[in-house]
């Protein structure tokens, strides 16, 4: 009977990838190999034994043991290979300079198990570019899978597809993108062209020198809004980014599956961070949002989704606005 493993995954491209590699070696050695996706929601529930992990550590809140994990750092340009005990003591197999992609490092790893996978150039060099934010050098590949993967929000089904087509890649060698994955392309590049008409021809509420805009069924502000709810809730980061271009502050109130959400962005030539504006919302405010701030950016969710209507995000929005325009006065 042969024997069985789990590969628990990281949700990005670049993991999803390694995984589909790792797995194709796995079962030429003759393994069972399970694929596990976990939510972020619930990371700290997981426990990952006798099992391999890719770009899930120690540090991602897990419990690990006799398990092997597999990492790359991309700031420093690192491979790691963990392996750990089963009191979950690790210690570092492997360390790779000059790394640019976790499948980079799963192309060394094999090779210590005495395989070797067909890994198309132009696919690594992708996946580099896709880590590095260089997303205009991607070949129409890189492209078409990255653009898949964007459109699909991190959803399950979308991870099992491109994990699929990864597979198959490795193991057939055949590069060809399948209908599904072309699909999800083309509608995530027509959510990109919706954003140059919301921009150009101003489809957004002003506030001052400041611009909101609402993603929502429940919102009867614009038709074509609305009616492009699907395709511009996916886009939501994008759309912010280019109205802080021309705006001092813009806001994106979108619907999700649990209540509304709320994107921030202050123009950065105005040179201020997020964290000391938040700082100076009110309290019954601050008590029922969880707020996640990075330099000019923050995005803002309500702890409990009954509270996270329509209403109330569009609330919160304003006095957002109001705390923003308030530090750049006393400043």
């Amino acid at each position: 009977m042969p024997s069985s493993t789990t590969i628990y995954s990281g949700r990005g491209l670049d993991a999803i990838f390694a995984t589909a590699a790792l797995a194709s070696t796995l079962y030429r050695k003759g393994y069972r190999v399970f694929i596990e996706f976990p939510n972020p929601a619930n990371i700290s529930k997981v426990s990952i034994v006798n099992s391999y992990s890719i770009d899930i550590t120690h540090l991602s809140n897990v419990t690990i043991k006799n398990s092997t994990a597999i990492t790359h750092i991309p700031i420093k340009r690192l491979g790691l290979v963990y392996k750990y005990d089963n009191d979950g003591k690790y210690i570092t197999t492997m360390k790779l300079s000059n790394i640019n992609s976790t499948l980079e490092v799963i192309l060394e790893y094999v090779r210590t198990l005495n395989d070797s996978i067909f890994i198309p150039q132009e696919l690594l060099r992708d996946l580099a570019h896709i880590k590095s934010k260089e997303i205009f050098k991607l070949t129409r590949m890189g492209k078409t899978v990255y653009y898949a993967y964007k459109w699909g929000l991190g959803r399950d089904d979308t991870l099992l597809s491109l994990y699929n087509y990864a597979y198959s890649l490795f193991t057939s060698k055949n590069v060809k993108i399948n209908p599904e994955i072309e699909r999800d392309a083309k509608n995530y590049e027509h959510a990109l062209s919706l954003i140059n008409a919301i921009v150009n021809e101003g489809i957004y509420d002003k506030v001052g020198d400041s611009a909101i805009t609402v993603i929502s069924s429940k919102y009867e502000g614009n038709e074509f809004l609305k009616n492009n709810m699907q395709y511009l809730r996916v886009v939501a980061n994008e759309l912010l980014g280019n109205l802080c271009k021309n705006n001092k502050v813009a806001v994106v109130v979108s619907e999700g599956s649990a209540g509304h959400e709320i994107r921030l962005c202050v123009n950065k030539n105005l040179n201020v961070e997020v964290d000391s504006v938040l700082s100076n919302l009110p309290a019954d405010v601050l008590s029922i949002t969880e707020i996640k701030g990075a330099k000019a950016y923050a995005f803002i969710t309500f702890k409990n989704p009954e509270h996270g209507s329509l209403e109330n995000a569009l609330k919160v929005s304003q006095m957002l606005i109001m705390s923003v325009e308030s530090f750049l006065e006393q400043r």
